[in-house]
């Protein structure tokens, strides 16, 4: 007997020469049992259900099958770009393909117009995918609206919501879960990642930045989920989707003109009113849905229909014009730069002020463009049609998905044994390095040597994409499903212990579509119903389809929770393998060689090949000599690696973020900034405060600009076009002689800004009721938005003039300010050609100098250590502000803040002035926290930042000018500890910004220490 869910009448075996006799009788399905010798079909079975099954060649394709083939040839499009970048975006190819051809004198065959879609046309796929999107999506409630089916139109939108979050979410994270698992168990270097030290860190970690990932109302914090950074856009395709949604309830009941004019107010809303671009894409497809309905309804605006003898001049137009906006430069966000590529001047004006990324702008357009016109061209939608892009079009997710871990897992070591080496492979992974180096001949972006790893590649990922769409994608779509599966029930009645059917024309059949209704309310409606047959007395069995898909869904669950709970019991204490255990040994490009204070190299060091590895405390550690490096806690010596020079003249430090470990780049969305400062945001997740100073031509007024940044692909971008910091300019007039011209000349400059112990401060530049230029403090709160739980400062609310002892120096610059172990304030003034330093009210006036209870101990320091100056045209400068540090590791058991272990740090610079260059070399200087804050120790070698370029033509070297340290994690404040990171931020050459974030421990190597305890 069928069951009652299923309902008596609509069952299968209901056939009155049925024999029931026997609960044994055979079904009609019935076979013997295989027998052993089928095994080899079973096998042959199970290899082809992985094989892309091709539909029929007379099967009818759907009306919409073009998009599905759009979309898959979309999808491979991403997969090119990723690996056209991976591999030249790097040396002399970095950033040309890009740009347009021909801009600064490079002409690419993949740059050139129409054909650099086939190299870098990943952003201009991403951006179909949400056009399509939004038209898919639209199809059916557009349809329902249409013909006025209002009621199942809601129910076909809430099943629409109910299932889109699963549907986007769940199989990205079983495929990230995986690829995590994979890269931890087998120890494996992926270049974007920073492995944790767990398996259960590792899903910690995930589940840290899933949760702000996924959230669709996030206000900031980090776009890029890091386990797989390409994934950025499935949260957009989440908003766009209820963007969509709620738009078409909203529009439902408006008539036809009302209904298309709101979509399009929509689209301008997004696009030119707020930076909401991927929500005008979304729109954009469901406005192209809705015409393309009403044309085959013959109800297209009277406008349109005028328009129909000329629509293939139209639309093949709409196809040039979007193939060629879809090139749309995108190196960054300068639409300064893109007006400098050739074709894209005028085009540049176009841009709306509320578009920050201007490639966004002129892709949606380009989208939109192409998406409508590939219907109407029939060759080109039968090219879209065909069974390679349908094929593409059934696995794209899940090529989407996991052409990303590929890449970065058998496809880079691939190219480097190919001989697309760098710095980082060299150093991680140098057994792969060119063990089959192929000449790299050939255009740019086919080159061989590029082309020949796509053999393995290109199956290895479609193979995978096939097994991550049907283990994977087509589950969740059916898993998301059973939550909310319209049930048709055909009602069973029980009275005087009698089964009852009813039948005839007088049924009763409630179709139930709302699976949390009690089923009591449904038999109630059926029994009042008039043309019900039941007697008052009859009662109803429960549903029990809802109680099986429930017990499926537990089961589902559990399952996964149990496998989750039993990886994380397993390898919540298994550690990442050292390079001891899997043999990867590091060998850096030079020999490494370390200096120690009498001048004599020491012997070789091998570079650290984890974060961990840096600072690690041997079990007998050798005698310091005097002089010679330092640690608080007997940390051995970490020889400087990587220097610029065989004569080890500084001590270089690397990212630990950036792909190539060079410092990042500060994007201000195209304004020119210098000297920047980076804090941690008070309450946005990886975001970070950014300020800097304005570089203007010949300016009247200085002034320092914020915006709130994230990192993408490397770069610290602002999300916003930066605004001015609102400090009001100060008067003055004591510029006297050739300095005159400064008297006219106002506003903030030269900005620090840092975390005190409890308050974050600005330090800044103005013109002085002292001297010329002097410097003012305020609360940075006071001067930005700064969260919910701001409180009122009680010192410095404004803009307070700080004083110092005297004398004053015509222009005061660079001062600094720090706190002794009590909380007691101090401004650092000068450091050479002596220290000078005193103690600070809350009004700006300064306290006696208190330098000279230090000055013995201080002079014999600085006089070892401090750079000699050979000329005039050589100074030592102040340069950050400065932190608090403990001199060992947090995450020592043994390690316990005090005063014999705590100092100030900061940072000072030597320059030099030759050949109308300036150079700056920074170091790193310690001092106690107690009085009379003494030295306590200093940088043998300047500090060196990776991709800082020497220029030997010239006998220089790039300029850049350090100006603040700040710890990464904003919950630190001032203090921090050796294995804490941090950033330090400064200006190139008085034309941009960078940054480099580093371990603490890293800076702090190769300090001399004043005196042996």
């Amino acid at each position: 007997m069928s069951s009652l869910q299923k309902g008596i009448l609509n069952g299968q075996d209901w056939d009155e020469k049925a024999n029931f006799s026997s609960d044994l009788a055979f079904e009609k399905g019935w076979k013997p049992a295989t027998s052993a010798g089928s095994y080899k079909k079973r096998f042959r079975r199970i290899i082809w259900s992985f094989w892309p099954k091709s539909p029929p060649p007379d099967k009818k394709l759907r009306p919409t099958a073009y998009l599905d083939g759009l979309r898959g040839f979309a999808a491979f499009l991403v997969y090119i770009q990723h690996h056209e970048l991976w591999v030249h975006d790097s040396g002399d190819l970095k950033g040309a393909f890009e740009n347009a051809f021909g801009y600064d004198g490079k002409f690419y065959f993949a740059s050139f117009y129409g054909i650099r879609h086939m190299f870098t046309g990943g952003h201009y796929a991403v951006v179909t995918f949400f056009v399509i999107s939004g038209y898919v999506l639209s199809v059916k409630p557009l349809s329902l609206i249409q013909a006025g089916e209002y009621v199942q139109l809601g129910d076909t939108i809430a099943s629409a919501l109910f299932r889109r979050w699963l549907r986007l979410f769940l199989p990205l994270i079983v495929t990230v879960l995986l690829s995590v698992t994979v890269y931890h168990t087998f120890g494996m270097w992926i270049k974007p990642l920073k492995m944790q030290r767990t398996l259960w860190d590792e899903f910690w970690t995930f589940y840290i930045e899933f949760k702000n990932f996924s959230f669709v109302y996030k206000g900031g914090g980090e776009p890029w989920l890091t386990y797989n950074r390409h994934l950025w856009s499935i949260p957009v395709e989440f908003k766009g989707s209820i963007v969509v949604y709620t738009s078409l309830m909203a529009f439902s009941r408006c008539s036809r003109t009302a209904r298309l004019w709101c979509e399009v107010a929509l689209i301008y809303y997004f696009m030119y009113i707020t930076d909401g671009w991927a929500c005008s894409t979304f729109m954009a497809g469901m406005l192209l849905c809705d015409l393309d309905l009403l044309a085959k309804k013959g109800e297209l605006p009277r406008f349109l229909v005028r328009l129909e003898p000329a629509k293939m001049f139209i639309y093949y137009h709409l196809l040039v014009f979007g193939l060629f906006l879809g090139g749309v430069p995108s190196q960054n966000s300068n639409v300064e730069q893109l007006a400098r590529n050739r074709g894209w001047y005028y085009l540049s004006y176009l841009k709306p002020q509320a578009v920050f990324d201007y490639k966004w702008f002129y892709l949606f357009w380009a989208a939109v463009f192409l998406v409508a016109s590939v219907p109407r061209i029939h060759w080109l939608k039968s090219f879209f049609e065909t069974r390679v892009c349908q094929y593409l079009g059934r696995i794209s997710f899940g090529l989407y998905l996991i052409h990303g871990p590929v890449l970065w897992t058998l496809g880079d070591r691939l190219y480097v044994v190919m001989g697309w080496v760098v710095e980082e492979h060299l150093q991680h992974i140098p057994h792969w390095a060119n063990k089959l180096p192929i000449p790299k001949t050939g255009p740019a972006g086919l080159e061989i040597s590029y082309l020949l790893p796509h053999i393995v590649l290109l199956p290895v990922t479609l193979g995978l994409a096939e097994l991550v769409t049907r283990a994977i994608d087509t589950p969740s779509v059916k898993f998301a499903s059973q939550g909310w599966s319209p049930m048709r029930l055909t009602v069973i009645a029980v009275a005087d212990n009698e089964l009852t059917l009813v039948s005839g024309p007088r049924t009763a059949e409630i179709h139930y579509y709302y699976p949390l209704r009690p089923f009591r309310a449904v038999a109630d409606e059926c029994r009042d119903s008039p043309n019900s047959v039941l007697s008052p007395n009859a009662h109803f069995a429960e549903p029990k389809m809802l109680m099986r898909d429930i017990r499926r869904l537990s089961l589902f669950t559990g399952s996964i929770i149990f496998l989750i709970y039993f990886g994380i019991h397993l390898y919540s204490h298994s550690e990442i393998p050292s390079t001891e255990e899997t043999g990867w040994v590091i060998s850096p490009a030079e020999p490494v060689v370390g200096v120690s204070d009498s001048g004599q190299p020491q012997e070789e060091a091998e570079l650290p090949t984890t974060t961990s590895d840096v600072l690690e405390v041997p079990a007998t550690p050798a005698p310091t000599p005097k002089g010679d490096i330092i640690d608080a806690i007997d940390t051995p010596v970490i020889a400087p690696f990587g220097l610029p020079s065989s004569d080890v003249s500084h001590q270089e430090v690397f990212s630990l973020s950036t792909k190539d470990t060079k410092f990042f780049v500060i994007d201000f969305g195209g304004l020119k900034a210098i000297n920047p400062n980076i804090i941690p945001h008070p309450t946005a997740e990886n975001t970070w405060i950014v300020v800097a100073q304005q570089v203007k031509e010949m300016p009247a007024f200085f002034t320092e600009v914020f915006c709130n940044a994230m990192f993408q692909d490397g770069v610290l971008r602002c999300l916003y076009p930066p605004m001015p910091l609102p400090i009001a300019a100060t008067a003055g007039e004591r510029c006297e002689g050739e300095l005159s011209f400064m008297n006219s000349i106002s506003g903030p400059h030269d900005a620090r800004v840092f975390f005190g112990p409890t308050t974050p401060y600005i330090v800044y530049g103005s013109n002085s009721i002292f001297t010329c230029l002097g410097q003012f403090i305020q609360d940075f709160r006071m001067i930005i938005e700064w969260g919910p739980d701001n409180p009122v400062p009680a010192d410095f609310r404004i803009g307070t003039e700080l004083q110092r002892p005297l004398p004053w120096s015509t222009m005061e610059k660079n001062w600094f300010v720090f706190w002794d172990m009590a909380g007691g304030m101090y401004i650092h003034y000068d450091i050479a050609p002596k220290r000078v330093f005193s103690a600070i009210g809350t009004d700006g006036s300064a306290g006696p100098d208190l330098a000279p209870f230090a000055e013995v101990l201080d002079e014999q320091c600085l006089a070892k250590y401090l750079p000699k100056l050979a000329s005039e045209l050589e100074s030592i400068h102040q340069a950050t502000n400065s932190l608090q540090i403990t001199m060992c590791k947090k995450q020592d058991a043994s390690c316990v803040q005090d005063e014999s272990n705590t100092f100030i740090l900061t940072i000072f610079q030597h320059k030099t002035y030759y050949d109308f260059h300036g150079v700056y070399d920074p170091y790193v200087v310690l001092f106690q926290q107690r009085a009379p804050f003494e030295i306590h120790a200093i940088s043998q070698q300047p500090i060196w930042i990776h991709g800082r370029e020497k220029h030997v033509e010239r006998k220089t070297s790039d300029m850049f000018y350090v100006t603040s340290i700040s710890w990464k994690d904003r919950s630190q404040g001032y203090h921090g500890y050796l294995d804490d990171e941090l950033f330090l931020a400064f200006g190139i050459e008085d034309e941009r910004a960078g940054g480099i974030d580093l371990l603490a421990g890293h800076l702090l190597e190769n300090l001399g220490l004043c005196r042996e305890f």
